[in-house]
This record gives C-alpha cells, sequence and structure tokens, in this order.
C-alpha cells in the first residue's frame, strides 16, 4: 500500500506514458496555487497451488528410498492493482472553483494452470537425521484473464452536479473490458528437506522450495 497528499505545494503527480505520441509524460494530482489531492494504490498478490500423485517406490531399504510420483497439479496465482486519486480546486482559483474530480484505476489478473505431472523423490535416513530431496515437472496450460476498469467522477458543489466517466487514468475506453488467454505451459519444482526425529511421533525440519512457472 501507498498513500500520499499534497496540500497544492508541493507537486504531487503521475508518471504516465502518453499513448498517443509514445512519450513519458505526467497527470497533475496537486499543484502550487491550481489545487489539492491525494494518491492511494494498493497491491496484492496471492499464489497458491494444489497437486494428487500416485507414489511407486523402485528402490528402497531401510535407510533409503528412491520413489516416482505421477499425478496432477494446479496453481493459481491471483494479482490486483487499485489507483485512486482525488483533486480539489484551491479557493480562488476561478476556473475550477468548488470543483473535486476523483479517479480510480483497477487492474486484476488470473492465471490458472492445469497439468500433468511427473516427479522424483529420494529420501535417506540417519540415527535421527533424515534427508529428502524431490524434484517435479508439470505440462499443461495456463488460462490467463486479465480484468481493467475504470471510473471517473467530477463533483461541482456550488451546482450540486456530478458526471461520471466509465474510465480512469490508466483504465480507458480502448484498454477496459476482460481478456482471456489459455498458452502451454511448464512447472518445475525442486524442494529438499532436512529433518531431526525430536521422538516417535514429532520430528523438526527444515527446507527450501524452487518453484519455477515460465508463463
Amino acid at each position: 500500500n501507498f498513500d500520499a497528499n499534497s496540500p497544492g505545494d508541493p507537486v504531487l503527480a503521475r508518471p504516465i506514458t502518453d499513448s498517443v505520441p509514445g512519450m513519458p509524460d505526467a497527470t497533475l494530482v496537486a499543484f502550487p496555487g491550481i489545487q489539492s489531492g491525494t494518491v492511494s494504490t494498493s497491491l496484492s498478490e496471492r499464489l497458491w497451488g494444489a497437486e494428487a500423485n500416485v507414489r511407486q517406490e523402485f528402490i528402497s531399504n531401510s535407510a533409503f528410498c528412491v520413489s516416482l510420483l505421477l499425478g496432477f497439479r494446479y496453481l493459481e496465482m491471483i494479482e490486483a492493482l487499485d489507483v485512486s486519486q482525488s483533486s480539489a480546486a484551491l479557493p480562488g482559483t476561478v476556473a475550477f472553483a468548488g470543483t473535486e474530480v476523483s479517479s480510480l484505476d483497477e487492474f486484476r489478473t488470473r492465471n490458472s494452470f492445469y497439468g500433468g505431472q511427473i516427479g522424483l523423490d529420494a529420501s535417506i535416513g540417519w540415527w535421527r537425521l533424515s534427508a529428502d530431496v524431490v524434484g517435479k515437472v508439470a505440462l499443461g496450460s495456463t488460462n490467463e484473464v486479465t480484468t481493467i476498469d475504470g471510473l471517473t467522477t467530477s463533483r461541482t458543489f456550488t451546482t450540486g452536479i456530478t458526471t461520471t466517466l466509465p474510465s480512469g487514468v490508466l483504465a480507458l475506453p480502448s484498454n477496459t473490458g476482460r481478456f482471456t488467454q489459455s498458452r502451454f505451459a511448464v512447472v518445475s519444482e525442486v524442494g529438499g528437506n532436512l529433518g531431526l526425529a525430536l521422538s516417535e511421533h514429532l520430528r523438526a525440519t527444515v527446507g527450501y522450495t524452487f518453484l519455477y512457472w515460465n508463463h
């Protein structure tokens, strides 16, 4: 989360790229002698997944075991970005006196992976110590969904007139809507754990997992 506000001084502006000439630009939120303003942003991200595997041991003894994994994997990554701003004309500003303009840009993405998976799981134990290494590769499809919405509201307090437009600063009629596509994707995972048996029914472990999702 990020928030900023200014009574007019210092200048508060949002950097943008003007889509017509393709050049860097900025939209003013607060400016000395003209308007005060605020900007608020929120960015959230969530990744979760589930998998089901059939395990078949093909090397096994009292201290060492290697198993083949075959199964299905699901992953989902959701991201959301909200940017809102509000500007109010300062007293004495004739052109925009009594006017407040607020805008909101909303971006949502959802990536869902479905795929078949194969992997190997190797473990070794000695005394109270154990070590496990797992490697898996899943091949499938990523369904990508993007939703873009915008809204701008202008209020004139002297007349009571409120005007609403279905666009923000970044979300414009040219790019708002819901967009979907599916792409072939590969998900790879490598993980390792070290364990210590504290009792017959209690084990403490520490480990690391690396996950790669190419699309």
